[in-house]
């Protein structure tokens, strides 16, 4: 996709959105109370607020657990402008790691606004979402006496641009520019182990795949420059890219990207996984094998959702059991 006006991009964006959604052969109706309510059945459920403005569904393991639960907060897909905290049936996908003992949050941002062509780009939309999954971690520590959570067992993961998030809010703790103003200050929000999956990792080297326009209406600029689009700007590329922000005092990562992934194309995963290797921090990297219930590798909720080992395999890399397959 080498040309493209700003009316095409603006007019795919919410076609890009939508195919980032899955396609679970239900109406959003019915995929909300299957996959939202029938699913978290015999679990206790939570929907606390946790900036005043925000809220995020919390799922904890049924019955009286001996120890506190590991927890894993998700980040939602749909493009970094979808509102699908709730409506991506998360229960459906994730119920899974509940069953195995984990306590899942399921984590609301505000959805980004399109920006017009800037000289260079802004990154401010990811930045804002950033500090507010920053200060959900948080809340969510401030409150594991409540809901019987260990702080010292956090994965940080997400799905397409919820993996992109996940792998900035994860790899950027400390820097003040992505740091919440408000938030509990007796709690940080350092999370122990990263699983990103079909996200987005280097802005500037995404000029391919279904997605790339999603940059443009983002971020406000193009990886290369295209017609009215102005190419990105090293800071935006900085600020907005997580392979920028890996040094050896970051979590570890376990990266995850469908082969034939047509909407983020693996060499995003590809290129992340060498410079984690670079600096000792992946857990390990995992390339899938697609097919049309994954929508051909982007929405691989899916494998997680039917795979009966990923909590013990989580558990490993929180543990750093896993064996990084750096090459």
């Amino acid at each position: 996709m080498n040309h493209l006006s700003r009316c095409g991009a603006t007019a795919l964006f919410a076609t890009l959105v939508a195919w980032a959604l899955p396609a679970l052969g239900l109406t959003q109706e019915e995929c909300e109370q299957q996959g939202f309510e029938q699913s978290v059945a015999g679990h206790v459920r939570a929907q606390p607020v946790y900036d005043g403005v925000h809220h995020l569904d919390l799922y904890l393991p049924a019955g009286a657990a001996s120890a506190p639960a590991p927890v894993l907060v998700y980040l939602h897909g749909g493009g970094w402008g979808g509102d699908n905290w709730r409506l991506t049936c998360f229960g459906a996908w994730l119920i899974n790691l509940v069953q195995q003992g984990f306590a899942v949050a399921s984590v609301e941002y505000t959805p980004a606004q399109p920006v017009p062509p800037t000289l260079g780009g802004s990154a401010e939309n990811v930045v804002r979402q950033v500090r507010e999954v920053k200060h959900a971690i948080r809340w969510l520590k401030s409150q594991a006496a409540v809901y019987r959570l260990d702080v010292d067992r956090v994965v940080l993961a997400g799905g397409s641009a919820g993996g992109h998030l996940a792998a900035l809010a994860g790899l950027t703790y400390g820097e003040p520019a992505y740091e919440p103003e408000h938030a509990p200050p007796q709690h940080d929000a350092r999370v122990h182990l990263v699983f990103p999956n079909a996200g987005v990792y280097d802005i500037g080297t995404f000029s391919d795949g279904w997605g790339t326009p999603l940059v443009a209406e983002v971020f406000g600029c193009w990886p290369t420059n295209i017609e009215s689009w102005r190419p990105c700007s090293d800071t935006t590329l900085y600020t907005a890219g997580p392979i920028r922000h890996v040094d050896p005092s970051d979590p570890k990562v376990y990266l995850m990207h469908g082969d034939l992934d047509p909407v983020v194309l693996p060499n995003q995963a590809d290129a992340f996984a060498a410079v984690l290797c670079g600096q000792g921090r992946l857990a390990h990297y995992t390339r899938t094998v697609s097919d049309e219930l994954t929508q051909y590798g982007h929405n691989l909720e899916y494998y997680m959702a039917s795979n009966p080992y990923i909590g013990g395999i989580l558990l490993a890399g929180l543990a750093d059991r896993l064996t990084p397959n750096c090459s």
